[in-house]
């Protein structure tokens, strides 16, 4: 599998188990919306594969899935589907464990337990509307293929290029910053702009 593909395949199979308003935000802004919300993968992990991968590399990683529904602050909190969003997180636990091949070309798919998969809370410090969430944590392994235009055998990097066409230095807490330039050291400050049209000097470092 590609893994640039993984993202898309389980948005679209949570899409067609749950309505989903929007993708945009982690807390959905008007009541009776769903957010869906897809953090990067974390704890990816390659590694030489074993007898199931037929010797060939291996990789896994954790996908984080929140499901966040909002329901109006008069909800009196026994009132809150709490039942019911905990079916549906367990039916979706189940349809993941059971569609795994579907969703994407996976060696293995399983849930890894969390102390608290059903989250209630407020919006803002002040009693606001309720906000529901499921949190599942999914594991994926697979057998990682190359993006187009990379290969795993005689593969290398030839060049990495960038170009810096304006630094402003705006976001420092003391609003200065030490640079060196060829040796020499000079104190910036928020006010100084510095434009380049290529790729910075390489004696141009920033501490």
């Amino acid at each position: 599998m590609r893994l640039s593909t993984w993202r898309q395949s389980i948005v679209d199979w949570v899409a067609q188990k749950v309505q989903i308003d929007t993708y945009e935000l982690r807390n959905p802004e008007v009541v009776g919306e769903t957010a869906g919300f897809f953090p990067p993968l974390r704890n990816i992990k390659h590694y030489d594969g074993g007898e199931e991968s037929e010797g060939q590399p291996t990789a896994q990683a954790t996908q984080e899935i929140y499901i966040t529904t909002r329901y109006p602050r008069d909800t009196p909190y026994a009132e809150l589907p709490l039942a019911t969003t905990e079916g549906v997180y367990s039916s979706l636990c189940q349809g993941l464990l059971k569609d795994a091949q579907g969703i994407a070309d996976l060696i293995d798919l399983w849930i890894n337990p969390s102390d608290q998969p059903i989250q209630v809370s407020e919006v803002g410090d002040d009693y606001g509307d309720w906000l529901v969430t499921m949190v599942i944590y999914v594991v994926i392994k697979w057998l990682p293929e190359p993006e187009p235009g990379f290969g795993f055998s005689g593969y290398t990097i030839n060049k990495i290029a960038f170009n810096l066409y304006r630094a402003k230095l705006d976001n420092f807490n003391d609003n200065t910053l030490v640079a060196t330039f060829g040796g020499d050291r000079e104190l910036l400050t928020a006010e100084d702009d510095y434009v380049f049209t290529e790729p910075p000097p390489d004696d141009f470092l920033v501490e």
